[in-house]
């Protein structure tokens, strides 16, 4: 059986923790219950009303059945008046509970500290007391679970997700790295876990050292392709890294070649008029314009602009982006009569999407002008 079937589900009917199934998916109610002695019945999703009546229904029940000085009451109560669900909006007193909550070591709130001091959530933006609760909830789980445990493993990597900024990125490196050892041994290579700690670790690298992302990112795409397959979003997403790696490198002919095959599998998942496939497609163009490959460029944004022109939903659009960069592009190869020719068809677009009256058509007439 799988990890929740075994160990989760039986140690929170033993700790007689609330269990609140959803049902995501058509499920089998008599197998569910044969491998889930005793489970309550399962909330159907299909009813967005519905599901979040059961659900409060459920937190109520849990938070106001609960001790006023117990942790996870605290926490509870805490959100609610962090959000204003049903009570009125107190943020200060729900971060004071939450945070009483942390310091009986409740690793969910100080989770939550951690997140709240990362993110401004809380009074002040403390990168110092973001990595102090993040730290402290690693240490809880493992002091409970051991070194080994996934919960710990996953307490590491949100410490590692902490760490992640400018002052502290190499201790970010070094602890992701230790983590993913320790998923590898743990979990295995080919689990989600392990795969999306390797992929993290290549982004830390592919602008200083490409050479290694790259690497790390070739590794990634072989685990991805053996456990979901090349059509899969998170297996696209590999490849067009590795498209950006060998473009840091200057590896023209591969980063093209990557850049292609990225957009077929884009266009063969979403579609050739989605907005992934087109923002994909922009991307191409920027980076064959950033490897000086002009020609290739132009003509990756003209394509664009011709599946995107009749996109008069919005000001800014692919369409009129690519018009933008092809008039830089012209400009940079010095043919005036061209860059002037994309002005005007920036001018006629805005004039179609937002009206010749709207003050901002003043920014392309100076253009015309100065063109």
């Amino acid at each position: 059986p799988n990890y929740v079937m075994a160990k989760e589900y039986p140690a929170a009917k033993a700790s007689c923790i609330k269990v609140f199934p959803a049902e995501m998916q058509t499920t089998d109610k008599a197998a569910l219950s044969e491998k889930y002695q005793d489970i309550p019945p399962c909330i159907p999703t299909d009813d967005d009303a519905a599901f979040h009546e059961a659900l409060t229904t459920a937190i109520q029940k849990i938070a106001f059945s609960t001790n006023n000085t117990e942790p996870e009451h605290m926490f509870l109560i805490g959100l609610a008046y962090l959000e204003g669900i049903d009570v009125e909006s107190d943020r200060q007193r729900g971060m004071e509970l939450i945070r009483k909550a942390a310091e009986s070591r409740l690793p969910e709130a100080m989770k939550m500290q951690s997140q709240m001091y990362a993110s401004r959530l809380g009074a002040n933006n403390d990168r110092y007391e973001a990595l102090n609760w993040a730290e402290r909830y690693w240490e809880y789980y493992t002091q409970t679970c051991g070194e080994k445990h996934p919960d710990t493993l996953a307490a590491m990597f949100f410490t590692v997700q902490i760490l992640d900024t400018g002052r502290f990125a190499d201790e970010a490196v070094h602890l992701c790295q230790k983590v993913y050892a320790l998923q590898c041994e743990v979990l295995g290579e080919d689990h989600s876990d392990a795969i999306s700690t390797l992929i993290f670790l290549a982004d830390k690298h592919v602008q200083h050292q490409p050479q290694k992302a790259l690497e790390l990112y070739e590794r990634a795409y072989e685990r991805l392709l053996k456990t979901l397959g090349e059509a899969d979003p998170k297996t696209i997403s590999i490849v067009q890294r590795l498209a950006d790696a060998h473009r840091f490198l200057w590896n023209r002919e591969q980063a093209s070649a990557l850049y292609k095959k990225a957009y077929s599998l884009l266009v063969a998942y979403w579609g050739p008029n989605s907005y992934e496939a087109s923002e994909y497609m922009f991307k191409m163009a920027e980076a064959h314009h950033s490897m000086g490959g002009l020609p290739a460029a132009l003509k990756l944004y003209d394509r664009l602009y011709t599946l995107q022109r009749n996109d008069a939903t919005r000001e800014y659009t692919f369409a009129i982006d690519s018009l933008h960069r092809m008039a830089k592009i012209y400009d940079e190869l010095g043919d005036w009569q061209n860059v002037l020719r994309m002005r005007k068809k920036i001018y006629a677009h805005q004039c179609k999407v937002i009206g010749k009256e709207n003050p901002k058509i003043l920014k392309s007439l100076d253009s015309l002008i100065e063109a």
